[in-house]
Protein backbone atom coordinates (compact mmCIF):
# COMPACT_ATOMS: atom_id res chain seq x y z
CA UNK A 1 0.00 0.00 0.00
CA UNK A 2 2.82 2.41 0.80
CA UNK A 3 4.42 1.75 -2.57
CA UNK A 4 1.12 2.40 -4.32
CA UNK A 5 0.64 5.62 -2.41
CA UNK A 6 4.14 6.70 -3.36
CA UNK A 7 3.39 5.88 -7.02
CA UNK A 8 0.21 7.94 -6.94
CA UNK A 9 2.05 10.75 -5.21
CA UNK A 10 4.77 10.60 -7.84
CA UNK A 11 2.11 10.67 -10.56
CA UNK A 12 0.49 13.72 -8.97
CA UNK A 13 3.85 15.50 -8.80
CA UNK A 14 4.67 14.65 -12.45
CA UNK A 15 1.22 15.74 -13.62
CA UNK A 16 1.41 18.94 -11.61
CA UNK A 17 4.93 19.54 -12.89
CA UNK A 18 3.82 19.09 -16.49
CA UNK A 19 0.88 21.44 -16.03
CA UNK A 20 3.04 24.03 -14.28
CA UNK A 21 5.65 23.78 -17.02
CA UNK A 22 3.03 24.51 -19.65
CA UNK A 23 1.74 27.48 -17.70
CA UNK A 24 5.23 28.88 -17.12
CA UNK A 25 6.08 28.38 -20.79
CA UNK A 26 3.15 30.56 -21.75
CA UNK A 27 4.28 33.23 -19.29
CA UNK A 28 8.05 33.27 -19.79
CA UNK A 29 8.33 32.70 -23.53
CA UNK A 30 6.08 35.45 -24.90
CA UNK A 31 8.98 37.66 -26.08
CA UNK A 32 10.41 34.79 -28.16
CA UNK A 33 9.28 33.90 -31.67
CA UNK A 34 8.69 30.17 -31.28
CA UNK A 35 9.27 27.99 -34.25
CA UNK A 36 6.81 25.15 -34.62
CA UNK A 37 3.51 23.70 -33.41
CA UNK A 38 3.16 23.26 -29.69
CA UNK A 39 5.08 26.50 -29.20
CA UNK A 40 3.70 29.95 -28.63
CA UNK A 41 3.80 32.32 -31.59
CA UNK A 42 2.57 35.61 -30.20
CA UNK A 43 4.72 37.50 -32.71
CA UNK A 44 3.59 35.48 -35.71
CA UNK A 45 1.69 38.40 -37.20
CA UNK A 46 4.39 40.98 -36.60
CA UNK A 47 5.99 42.48 -39.68
CA UNK A 48 9.67 41.85 -40.32
CA UNK A 49 11.28 44.30 -42.73
CA UNK A 50 14.88 43.18 -42.29
CA UNK A 51 14.98 41.54 -45.72
CA UNK A 52 13.63 44.66 -47.41
CA UNK A 53 16.43 46.68 -45.83
CA UNK A 54 18.99 44.13 -47.00
CA UNK A 55 17.47 44.10 -50.47
CA UNK A 56 17.77 47.86 -50.74
CA UNK A 57 21.40 47.61 -49.70
CA UNK A 58 22.07 44.94 -52.33
CA UNK A 59 20.46 47.01 -55.08
CA UNK A 60 22.74 49.92 -54.13
CA UNK A 61 25.87 47.77 -54.58
CA UNK A 62 28.62 49.55 -56.60
CA UNK A 63 28.93 46.56 -58.92
CA UNK A 64 25.29 46.92 -59.96
CA UNK A 65 25.75 50.64 -60.51
CA UNK A 66 28.60 49.88 -62.91
CA UNK A 67 26.43 47.36 -64.75
CA UNK A 68 23.64 49.92 -65.06
CA UNK A 69 26.05 52.47 -66.50
CA UNK A 70 27.27 49.90 -69.01
CA UNK A 71 23.67 49.30 -70.04
CA UNK A 72 23.08 53.02 -70.55
CA UNK A 73 26.26 53.16 -72.63
CA UNK A 74 25.04 50.33 -74.86
CA UNK A 75 21.71 52.06 -75.31
CA UNK A 76 23.37 55.32 -76.31
CA UNK A 77 25.58 53.46 -78.79
CA UNK A 78 22.51 51.84 -80.29
CA UNK A 79 21.07 55.23 -81.19
CA UNK A 80 23.91 55.74 -83.68
CA UNK A 81 23.71 52.31 -85.27
CA UNK A 82 22.51 52.06 -88.86
CA UNK A 83 22.76 55.75 -89.65
CA UNK A 84 23.51 56.98 -93.12
CA UNK A 85 27.15 57.84 -93.84
CA UNK A 86 27.93 61.47 -93.21
CA UNK A 87 27.74 63.52 -96.45
CA UNK A 88 30.87 65.30 -97.61
CA UNK A 89 31.69 68.45 -99.54
CA UNK A 90 34.58 68.58 -101.98
CA UNK A 91 36.27 71.61 -103.56
CA UNK A 92 37.98 71.13 -106.88
CA UNK A 93 40.40 73.42 -108.76
CA UNK A 94 41.83 72.20 -112.07
CA UNK A 95 44.38 73.59 -114.56
CA UNK A 96 45.52 76.39 -112.32
CA UNK A 97 49.15 75.84 -113.20
CA UNK A 98 50.36 74.75 -116.60
CA UNK A 99 51.43 76.04 -120.01
CA UNK A 100 49.59 77.80 -122.78
CA UNK A 101 45.93 78.42 -122.08
CA UNK A 102 46.25 76.51 -118.81
CA UNK A 103 48.76 78.96 -117.40
CA UNK A 104 47.45 80.89 -114.39
CA UNK A 105 44.06 80.93 -112.77
CA UNK A 106 42.42 82.41 -115.87
CA UNK A 107 42.53 79.06 -117.59
CA UNK A 108 41.49 76.99 -114.60
CA UNK A 109 38.16 75.47 -113.71
CA UNK A 110 36.53 75.43 -110.29
CA UNK A 111 34.13 72.81 -108.92
CA UNK A 112 32.03 72.32 -105.77
CA UNK A 113 30.83 68.78 -105.09
CA UNK A 114 28.40 67.28 -102.55
CA UNK A 115 28.62 63.51 -102.17
CA UNK A 116 28.15 60.52 -99.94
CA UNK A 117 28.68 56.76 -99.78
CA UNK A 118 25.95 54.18 -100.21
CA UNK A 119 26.20 50.55 -99.11
CA UNK A 120 24.54 47.94 -101.21
CA UNK A 121 22.47 45.42 -99.27
CA UNK A 122 20.87 45.76 -95.80
CA UNK A 123 23.93 46.77 -93.80
CA UNK A 124 22.11 49.53 -91.95
CA UNK A 125 19.33 47.22 -90.76
CA UNK A 126 21.84 44.62 -89.65
CA UNK A 127 23.78 47.21 -87.70
CA UNK A 128 20.58 48.23 -85.91
CA UNK A 129 19.80 44.59 -85.10
CA UNK A 130 23.32 44.03 -83.78
CA UNK A 131 23.08 47.11 -81.55
CA UNK A 132 19.74 45.88 -80.21
CA UNK A 133 21.27 42.45 -79.51
CA UNK A 134 24.14 44.08 -77.60
CA UNK A 135 21.65 46.06 -75.51
CA UNK A 136 19.65 42.91 -74.78
CA UNK A 137 22.75 41.00 -73.67
CA UNK A 138 23.91 43.84 -71.45
CA UNK A 139 20.43 44.10 -69.92
CA UNK A 140 20.44 40.38 -69.16
CA UNK A 141 23.95 40.59 -67.72
CA UNK A 142 22.79 43.42 -65.46
CA UNK A 143 19.76 41.39 -64.41
CA UNK A 144 21.91 38.31 -63.78
CA UNK A 145 24.39 40.27 -61.64
CA UNK A 146 21.52 41.77 -59.65
CA UNK A 147 19.90 38.36 -59.16
CA UNK A 148 23.17 36.66 -58.12
CA UNK A 149 23.77 39.27 -55.43
CA UNK A 150 20.20 38.99 -54.18
CA UNK A 151 20.36 35.19 -54.10
CA UNK A 152 23.63 35.27 -52.15
CA UNK A 153 22.27 37.77 -49.63
CA UNK A 154 18.98 35.90 -49.31
CA UNK A 155 20.85 32.68 -48.58
CA UNK A 156 22.67 34.32 -45.66
CA UNK A 157 19.41 35.84 -44.42
CA UNK A 158 17.67 32.45 -44.55
CA UNK A 159 20.51 30.87 -42.58
CA UNK A 160 20.18 33.63 -39.98
CA UNK A 161 16.47 32.92 -39.64
CA UNK A 162 17.05 29.18 -39.32
CA UNK A 163 19.54 29.68 -36.50
CA UNK A 164 17.12 31.99 -34.71
CA UNK A 165 14.32 29.42 -35.10
CA UNK A 166 16.51 26.68 -33.65
CA UNK A 167 17.55 28.91 -30.77
CA UNK A 168 13.93 29.85 -30.04
CA UNK A 169 12.77 26.25 -30.04
CA UNK A 170 15.58 25.07 -27.78
CA UNK A 171 14.98 27.97 -25.41
CA UNK A 172 11.34 26.90 -25.13
CA UNK A 173 12.37 23.32 -24.39
CA UNK A 174 14.80 24.62 -21.77
CA UNK A 175 11.99 26.60 -20.16
CA UNK A 176 9.82 23.49 -20.04
CA UNK A 177 12.64 21.53 -18.42
CA UNK A 178 13.23 24.33 -15.89
CA UNK A 179 9.54 24.47 -14.97
CA UNK A 180 9.44 20.71 -14.60
CA UNK A 181 12.61 20.69 -12.48
CA UNK A 182 11.22 23.39 -10.16
CA UNK A 183 8.06 21.41 -9.58
CA UNK A 184 9.98 18.16 -9.09
CA UNK A 185 12.16 19.94 -6.56
CA UNK A 186 9.09 20.58 -4.46
CA UNK A 187 8.29 16.87 -4.53
CA UNK A 188 11.87 16.00 -3.61
CA UNK A 189 11.76 18.21 -0.55
CA UNK A 190 8.81 16.28 0.83
CA UNK A 191 10.36 12.94 -0.09
CA UNK A 192 8.01 12.00 -2.94
CA UNK A 193 10.48 12.43 -5.84
CA UNK A 194 13.92 10.91 -6.19
CA UNK A 195 16.78 13.42 -6.41
CA UNK A 196 18.00 11.96 -9.71
CA UNK A 197 14.78 13.06 -11.45
CA UNK A 198 15.49 16.67 -10.54
CA UNK A 199 19.06 16.28 -11.71
CA UNK A 200 17.92 14.90 -15.05
CA UNK A 201 15.54 17.83 -15.56
CA UNK A 202 18.31 20.32 -14.72
CA UNK A 203 20.71 18.54 -17.08
CA UNK A 204 18.16 18.61 -19.90
CA UNK A 205 17.57 22.30 -19.35
CA UNK A 206 21.31 23.01 -19.38
CA UNK A 207 21.71 21.01 -22.60
CA UNK A 208 18.91 22.88 -24.38
CA UNK A 209 20.21 26.24 -23.17
CA UNK A 210 23.75 25.47 -24.28
CA UNK A 211 22.62 24.41 -27.74
CA UNK A 212 20.36 27.44 -28.01
CA UNK A 213 23.28 29.70 -27.17
CA UNK A 214 25.38 28.08 -29.90
CA UNK A 215 22.64 28.71 -32.45
CA UNK A 216 22.29 32.32 -31.30
CA UNK A 217 26.02 32.77 -31.79
CA UNK A 218 25.75 31.35 -35.32
CA UNK A 219 22.86 33.69 -36.02
CA UNK A 220 24.93 36.65 -34.86
CA UNK A 221 27.74 35.65 -37.21
CA UNK A 222 25.29 35.48 -40.12
CA UNK A 223 23.85 38.88 -39.21
CA UNK A 224 27.29 40.44 -39.21
CA UNK A 225 27.66 39.22 -42.77
CA UNK A 226 24.30 40.76 -43.60
CA UNK A 227 25.42 44.10 -42.17
CA UNK A 228 27.55 44.56 -45.29
CA UNK A 229 24.34 44.40 -47.33
CA UNK A 230 22.65 47.17 -45.39
CA UNK A 231 20.97 45.08 -42.68
CA UNK A 232 22.10 47.40 -39.90
CA UNK A 233 24.35 46.78 -36.95
CA UNK A 234 21.65 45.84 -34.44
CA UNK A 235 20.33 42.31 -34.86
CA UNK A 236 16.54 41.92 -34.47
CA UNK A 237 15.42 40.25 -31.29
CA UNK A 238 13.28 37.73 -33.14
CA UNK A 239 12.74 36.10 -36.51
CA UNK A 240 9.34 35.53 -38.14
CA UNK A 241 8.01 32.03 -37.62
CA UNK A 242 8.60 29.61 -40.51
CA UNK A 243 5.75 29.40 -42.99
CA UNK A 244 5.37 26.80 -45.72
CA UNK A 245 4.07 27.99 -49.09
CA UNK A 246 2.49 24.92 -50.68
CA UNK A 247 1.59 26.60 -53.97
CA UNK A 248 3.18 25.22 -57.11
CA UNK A 249 5.96 27.25 -58.66
CA UNK A 250 5.13 28.09 -62.26
CA UNK A 251 7.95 27.36 -64.67
CA UNK A 252 9.47 30.47 -66.23
CA UNK A 253 12.28 30.81 -68.77
CA UNK A 254 15.58 30.46 -66.96
CA UNK A 255 17.82 33.50 -66.99
CA UNK A 256 20.81 31.51 -68.18
CA UNK A 257 18.84 30.20 -71.15
CA UNK A 258 17.72 33.75 -71.96
CA UNK A 259 21.35 34.86 -71.99
CA UNK A 260 22.28 32.01 -74.32
CA UNK A 261 19.40 32.88 -76.63
CA UNK A 262 20.48 36.52 -76.73
CA UNK A 263 24.05 35.51 -77.54
CA UNK A 264 22.79 33.21 -80.27
CA UNK A 265 20.78 36.08 -81.76
CA UNK A 266 23.86 38.29 -81.69
CA UNK A 267 25.96 35.63 -83.46
CA UNK A 268 23.34 35.25 -86.17
CA UNK A 269 23.09 38.99 -86.70
CA UNK A 270 26.86 39.26 -86.83
CA UNK A 271 26.96 36.61 -89.55
CA UNK A 272 24.29 38.46 -91.53
CA UNK A 273 26.09 41.77 -91.09
CA UNK A 274 29.41 40.34 -92.26
CA UNK A 275 27.69 38.87 -95.28
CA UNK A 276 26.09 42.23 -96.09
CA UNK A 277 29.42 43.99 -95.68
CA UNK A 278 30.83 41.89 -98.52
CA UNK A 279 28.81 43.95 -100.98
CA UNK A 280 30.61 47.00 -102.39
CA UNK A 281 30.28 50.57 -101.22
CA UNK A 282 29.17 52.95 -103.97
CA UNK A 283 30.28 56.56 -103.78
CA UNK A 284 28.38 59.28 -105.59
CA UNK A 285 28.54 63.05 -105.82
CA UNK A 286 26.83 65.95 -107.58
CA UNK A 287 28.80 69.11 -108.31
CA UNK A 288 28.82 72.54 -109.93
CA UNK A 289 31.68 73.33 -112.32
CA UNK A 290 32.76 76.78 -113.54
CA UNK A 291 35.23 77.48 -116.27
CA UNK A 292 37.27 80.52 -115.25
CA UNK A 293 38.28 81.33 -118.80
CA UNK A 294 34.80 82.00 -120.14
CA UNK A 295 32.60 81.86 -117.04
CA UNK A 296 30.52 78.92 -118.18
CA UNK A 297 28.81 76.89 -115.40
CA UNK A 298 27.76 73.29 -115.58
CA UNK A 299 26.59 70.37 -113.45
CA UNK A 300 28.57 67.20 -112.90
CA UNK A 301 27.92 63.71 -111.56
CA UNK A 302 30.44 61.23 -110.15
CA UNK A 303 29.98 57.56 -109.38
CA UNK A 304 32.72 55.39 -107.86
CA UNK A 305 32.49 51.58 -107.66
CA UNK A 306 35.33 49.52 -106.13
CA UNK A 307 36.73 46.57 -108.02
CA UNK A 308 36.65 43.03 -106.68
CA UNK A 309 37.23 40.86 -104.85
CA UNK A 310 34.31 41.89 -102.66
CA UNK A 311 33.69 38.82 -100.47
CA UNK A 312 36.49 39.26 -97.97
CA UNK A 313 34.62 38.30 -94.75
CA UNK A 314 33.86 34.68 -95.59
CA UNK A 315 35.95 33.25 -92.73
CA UNK A 316 34.46 35.60 -90.14
CA UNK A 317 30.95 34.88 -91.44
CA UNK A 318 31.45 31.13 -91.19
CA UNK A 319 32.89 31.50 -87.67
CA UNK A 320 29.85 33.52 -86.55
CA UNK A 321 27.47 30.94 -88.00
CA UNK A 322 29.30 28.11 -86.26
CA UNK A 323 29.12 30.03 -82.99
CA UNK A 324 25.36 30.48 -83.41
CA UNK A 325 24.97 26.74 -84.06
CA UNK A 326 27.03 25.92 -80.96
CA UNK A 327 24.88 28.24 -78.86
CA UNK A 328 21.77 26.56 -80.24
CA UNK A 329 23.04 23.21 -78.98
CA UNK A 330 23.96 24.76 -75.61
CA UNK A 331 20.44 26.14 -75.26
CA UNK A 332 18.90 22.73 -75.87
CA UNK A 333 21.25 21.10 -73.38
CA UNK A 334 20.60 23.77 -70.75
CA UNK A 335 16.83 23.38 -71.15
CA UNK A 336 17.02 19.61 -70.69
CA UNK A 337 19.30 19.88 -67.65
CA UNK A 338 17.10 22.52 -66.10
CA UNK A 339 13.97 20.44 -66.68
CA UNK A 340 15.57 17.36 -65.12
CA UNK A 341 16.72 19.41 -62.15
CA UNK A 342 13.28 20.97 -61.77
CA UNK A 343 11.54 17.57 -61.83
CA UNK A 344 13.99 16.25 -59.25
CA UNK A 345 13.55 19.22 -56.93
CA UNK A 346 9.77 19.09 -57.22
CA UNK A 347 9.85 15.43 -56.29
CA UNK A 348 12.09 16.15 -53.29
CA UNK A 349 9.87 19.05 -52.25
CA UNK A 350 6.66 16.99 -52.42
CA UNK A 351 8.28 14.15 -50.47
CA UNK A 352 9.67 16.52 -47.83
CA UNK A 353 6.34 18.33 -47.51
CA UNK A 354 4.46 15.04 -47.15
CA UNK A 355 6.95 13.92 -44.51
CA UNK A 356 6.48 17.17 -42.60
CA UNK A 357 2.69 16.92 -42.71
CA UNK A 358 2.88 13.30 -41.57
CA UNK A 359 5.23 14.26 -38.75
CA UNK A 360 2.85 17.00 -37.62
CA UNK A 361 -0.34 14.93 -37.89
CA UNK A 362 0.92 11.54 -36.72
CA UNK A 363 4.31 11.48 -35.03
CA UNK A 364 3.90 14.47 -32.71
CA UNK A 365 0.38 13.49 -31.54
CA UNK A 366 1.57 9.92 -31.05
CA UNK A 367 4.50 11.07 -28.91
CA UNK A 368 2.21 13.32 -26.86
CA UNK A 369 -0.28 10.49 -26.37
CA UNK A 370 2.57 8.15 -25.50
CA UNK A 371 3.78 10.52 -22.80
CA UNK A 372 0.31 10.63 -21.24
CA UNK A 373 0.06 6.85 -21.29
CA UNK A 374 3.48 6.25 -19.77
CA UNK A 375 2.72 8.76 -17.02
CA UNK A 376 -0.44 6.80 -16.20
CA UNK A 377 1.55 3.55 -16.23
CA UNK A 378 4.15 5.11 -13.97
CA UNK A 379 1.45 6.15 -11.54
CA UNK A 380 0.19 2.56 -11.49
CA UNK A 381 3.68 1.29 -10.79
CA UNK A 382 4.02 -0.49 -14.13
CA UNK A 383 7.05 1.51 -15.28
CA UNK A 384 9.67 3.51 -13.46
CA UNK A 385 10.45 7.22 -13.75
CA UNK A 386 13.27 6.63 -16.25
CA UNK A 387 10.70 5.43 -18.80
CA UNK A 388 8.75 8.66 -18.36
CA UNK A 389 11.88 10.67 -18.98
CA UNK A 390 12.74 8.62 -22.06
CA UNK A 391 9.32 9.28 -23.63
CA UNK A 392 9.44 12.94 -22.68
CA UNK A 393 12.84 13.31 -24.36
CA UNK A 394 11.47 11.58 -27.45
CA UNK A 395 8.70 14.16 -27.62
CA UNK A 396 11.16 17.03 -27.35
CA UNK A 397 13.39 15.47 -30.00
CA UNK A 398 10.33 15.05 -32.24
CA UNK A 399 9.60 18.77 -32.02
CA UNK A 400 13.17 19.54 -33.01
CA UNK A 401 12.89 17.12 -35.93
CA UNK A 402 9.69 18.86 -37.04
CA UNK A 403 11.52 22.18 -37.22
CA UNK A 404 14.37 20.64 -39.22
CA UNK A 405 11.89 19.11 -41.64
CA UNK A 406 10.22 22.48 -42.08
CA UNK A 407 13.57 24.10 -42.78
CA UNK A 408 14.38 21.44 -45.37
CA UNK A 409 11.07 22.03 -47.16
CA UNK A 410 11.83 25.76 -47.37
CA UNK A 411 15.37 25.12 -48.60
CA UNK A 412 14.11 22.96 -51.46
CA UNK A 413 11.51 25.56 -52.32
CA UNK A 414 14.19 28.26 -52.38
CA UNK A 415 16.29 26.12 -54.75
CA UNK A 416 13.25 25.76 -57.01
CA UNK A 417 12.68 29.51 -57.07
CA UNK A 418 16.33 30.10 -57.92
CA UNK A 419 16.10 27.52 -60.71
CA UNK A 420 12.96 29.14 -62.10
CA UNK A 421 14.58 32.55 -62.09
CA UNK A 422 12.41 34.09 -59.37
CA UNK A 423 14.16 37.09 -57.87
CA UNK A 424 14.28 37.19 -54.04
Amino acid sequence: MDRRNEAYASRDVHAEATLTAKKREGTKMRPIALAMGGLLATLAHAQDNSWEQIRKGVLAHPGLEHARKMLEERKSEGQWAGRLPAPRVELELENFAGSGSAAGLGGSSFGLWAGSDYRLGDVREREKELAAAEVAIQALDTLRARRELLVAARGVWDRWRQERWRAGLLDSLGSQADALADQLEKGRKVGRIAPWEVSVARAESARWRMNAQAHRHNATVQWRRLAAWGAGVEEPGWAPAPAIDSTNIVGNPALDSMVLEAERTRARVQAALLQAQDLPVVSGAVGVLRDQSNGDVGLGVRVSLPLGPWKRTGIETARARHQAAALERSIGLAVRERENRRIGLQGEWMAALAGLRSWESQVIPARESGLNLVEVSHAAGAVDASAVWAVRKELWEARIERLERSIRVQEIQRELKILEGTEP
